[in-house]
C-alpha cells in the first residue's frame, strides 16, 4: 500500500494526484480498497485481490512507455488505480465470503467507481482531463464493455486489465487441477475454453 501511495505522490499531474489523495484520505475507503477482491469469483477473488490486480496492471503497463511514448502515463496509472475502485462498494465482504451489495447489483462497479471519482475530483480539474479519466473507467472492459476504448490510455488500461485477469484465470485452473490426474480441465465459462493443467516435463 505504501508503494502505491508513493507512486501516486510521484505523479507530475497535480489534478490526478489531488483526486487520488482526496479519495484515499478516507480511511474507510483505504481499508476497503486494501481488502477488496478483484472480483467476486472470476479473477483475484480473494481478500486483497483488488490491490494485487492493480499492482500487476501497473507493472504490465510500464514497458508500454518505451514503445508508446504518446500516451500520458500519469493518466494511465490513475486509470488503473481507479478502474475497479467501484468494487469496494459493489461487493460486500463477510469474513472471506463475498456477495453483491444492492448498489452493486443495480449499478455495477463502473458506475459506482465513476461516482466516487467524480465526488472527489478537484474543483479546478480541467473538464478535458476529467473526461479522459472517466472514459478509462467506463471502457476498461474493452471488447466486453458497452463503451469501447477510444484513447490510447484507455486502450493500454483495457489491455493490461485483460492480461492480468485472463492469465490469472488460467493460473487458477492449473492450481485447481494439481491433485487431479487429468491433463485437461473442465470447460471454463469465463475463459470459454478448457485449460491444459498437466506438467511441463518435456522428456
Amino acid at each position: 500500500w505504501e508503494d502505491l501511495m508513493k507512486r501516486i505522490n510521484e505523479m507530475e499531474n497535480k489534478y490526478l494526484k489531488d483526486l487520488l489523495n482526496n479519495i484515499f484520505s478516507d480511511e474507510d475507503v483505504v481499508a476497503k480498497y486494501r481488502s477488496a477482491p478483484g472480483g467476486e469469483y472470476v479473477h483475484h477473488g480473494f481478500v486483497g485481490g483488488l490491490l494485487e490486480h492493480v499492482w500487476e496492471m501497473i507493472d504490465f503497463a510500464a514497458p508500454y512507455q518505451k514503445y508508446y511514448p504518446e500516451a500520458d502515463y500519469d493518466l494511465v496509472t490513475a486509470g488503473i488505480i481507479l478502474h475497479d475502485i467501484g468494487k469496494i462498494i459493489e461487493i460486500n465482504q463477510v469474513g472471506t465470503v463475498f456477495e453483491f451489495s444492492t448498489e452493486g447489483a443495480l449499478l455495477g462497479h463502473m458506475q459506482l467507481g465513476l461516482e466516487l471519482a467524480d465526488k472527489n475530483r478537484p474543483k479546478d480539474m480541467p473538464r478535458k482531463l476529467w473526461t479522459h479519466l472517466a472514459h478509462i473507467i467506463i471502457s476498461h472492459n474493452g471488447m466486453f464493455a458497452e463503451q469501447k476504448p477510444v484513447t490510447i490510455e484507455a486502450a493500454i488500461v483495457s489491455v493490461v486489465d485483460f492480461g492480468s485477469s485472463r492469465v490469472r484465470q488460467y493460473q487458477q485452473q492449473m492450481k485447481d487441477g494439481l491433485e487431479k490426474p487429468d491433463e485437461i480441465s473442465q470447460y471454463s465459462k469465463f475463459i470459454e475454453s478448457r485449460v491444459y493443467i498437466g506438467d511441463r516435463v518435456w522428456e
